[in-house]
């Protein structure tokens, strides 16, 4: 049984019985007014940081999400700046961020990957029923998209290629985004022998 399906049918872990019967209520003070509206990581980050005695799995959480951070800001922040800098015609600044963004995606997916086994504690079963999907696929795309303008085909084929070194087995993959930038890098491809 995975993760998620313990989850959900609410099993405790051994993890989880000692929490409780050494009177650390895994879900004491979660769910403050201040911690509102916050995604997991985030709420577990800000948490840490106010102090706060984390369960293991919200400890995952933290040093997770605070691998994700670009220019002092969670990678997630970043889109409507990236979206704005593309419209302006910022192309290089816009690469450079898009390629920031990627690096945080892939720092934080090999967090969550040296957390699998802390997980498997938490939740049972082994560490490879918690390795991580795939890196966000949309920021490789915008910087695909970018480097297409840039006419830097072999850039563009390169910086898909990092993607698939970093998106795990496809039948993982979850929706089409994924078949989207296999069929860019395919014409990439063509451009840039094209021009070769």
């Amino acid at each position: 049984m995975n993760w998620l399906s313990r989850l959900l049918s609410k099993q405790v872990s051994p993890q989880q019985e000692e929490e409780i019967s050494s009177g650390q209520d895994p879900q004491a003070s979660r769910f403050d007014e201040q911690y509102e509206g916050m995604g997991s990581g985030e709420r577990a980050s800000v948490m840490r940081r106010n102090g706060l005695k984390l369960s293991a799995l919200e400890e995952c959480y933290a040093d997770e999400h605070d691998a994700e951070f670009v220019r002092g800001r969670h990678f997630l922040d970043w889109g409507d700046e990236l979206r704005q800098l593309k419209r302006e015609g910022r192309l290089d600044e816009a690469l450079t961020l898009a390629m920031e963004i990627i690096a945080a995606t892939e720092r934080g997916q090999a967090v969550e990957e040296r957390n699998a086994p802390k997980r498997a504690a938490y939740f049972g079963g082994k560490p490879g029923d918690h390795l991580p999907r795939e890196t966000p696929p949309g920021w490789t795309e915008h910087a695909a998209i970018i480097l297409r303008k840039l006419a830097r085909f072999d850039e563009e084929v390169a910086v898909i290629d990092r993607w698939i070194a970093h998106a795990r087995p496809p039948d993982r993959w979850v929706g089409n985004a994924h078949a989207k930038l296999l069929a860019r890098r395919e014409r990439a491809a063509e451009l840039a022998n094209r021009d070769a």
